[in-house]
């Protein structure tokens, strides 16, 4: 029973109670929502800050390989490729790192991945390729890998002077000699300049061998043609003379049958 506004102590307890209870739901409703937003936008942060913060496996990655530590590196480069797939740098970091470690094979494959995204660094990526086919004695596809990088950069020194050393294995002096003369030509203060003019003057030395060799060769090759020849002008005349003699017998057996027809008509 209401009477001025009077309220039972009851009625009063249970609505402060009400209020209480809905004044606390909201304050925790109001905690909640100022705990996760932090923790939202965090967790859209954090991809950036681990992709740029100096921890990340890109970052620690890429710090190992500097340091020539390519065993630990190259697992941290895998992580960081996972991520960005057509980062090409990170796939020339990764190769090389399992060049130090000797596996070519792998450090092929990688290279073979990257060259889609490797950019101006293509002409890198088949430089190297052509050094671990030198590497596995795969010489045809080193020489076609450097032929690769210098049609991409035709001042990639390295290359010529691999080039020169494959065309030796293989024979080919002059191509061998005007590879070494090139690279001379962008490199003139090389530490190895004067290893190499020494392999120019053997090489020449051996072109010029080889050039008297193929001159005294083909002299041998025609003296032995014109002996062959000789040798079948005496045999044909010979066989000529013979077919002579053979007609002569012919027609004189002829003259014999002619005589005995003859001696039939008489008798």
């Amino acid at each position: 029973m209401r009477k001025y506004g009077y309220v039972k102590p009851y009625e009063w307890e249970v609505h402060n109670m009400k209020q209480v209870t809905a004044l606390f739901i909201y304050l925790w409703i109001i905690m909640l929502l100022l705990c996760g937003i932090p923790t939202v936008l965090a967790a859209q942060a954090a991809p950036v800050d681990a992709q740029n913060s100096p921890g990340s496996a890109k970052e620690q990655g890429i710090e190992l390989f500097m340091k020539n530590q390519p065993e630990a590196a190259a697992p941290l480069l895998q992580t960081a490729l996972r991520k960005e797939p057509q980062n090409g740098r990170l796939y020339m970091y990764l190769a090389v790192c399992y060049e130090q470690l000797g596996d070519f094979q792998a450090a092929q494959q990688i290279y073979q991945d990257g060259l889609p995204h490797a950019g101006s660094d293509k002409a890198t990526f088949y430089y190297n390729m052509g050094v671990n086919y030198q590497r596995l004695e795969q010489y045809d596809r080193a020489e076609e890998m450097y032929q690769e990088a210098l049609k991409l950069n035709n001042n990639l020194a390295g290359a010529y002077l691999n080039r020169a050393n494959l065309y030796v294995r293989q024979g080919q002096f002059d191509d061998a000699v005007s590879d070494y003369r090139v690279y001379l030509s962008l490199k003139p203060s090389s530490a190895q300049r004067e290893n190499i003019e020494q392999m120019i003057a053997l090489l020449n030395q051996k072109v010029v061998q080889a050039e008297r060799e193929r001159l005294e060769q083909e002299r041998r090759r025609k003296e032995e043609e014109q002996r062959r020849q000789a040798l079948l002008d005496q045999v044909l005349n010979s066989l000529e003379e013979s077919g002579e003699e053979t007609k002569g017998l012919s027609e004189g057996t002829g003259e014999v049958k002619e005589t005995e027809q003859e001696f039939d008509i008489v008798d």
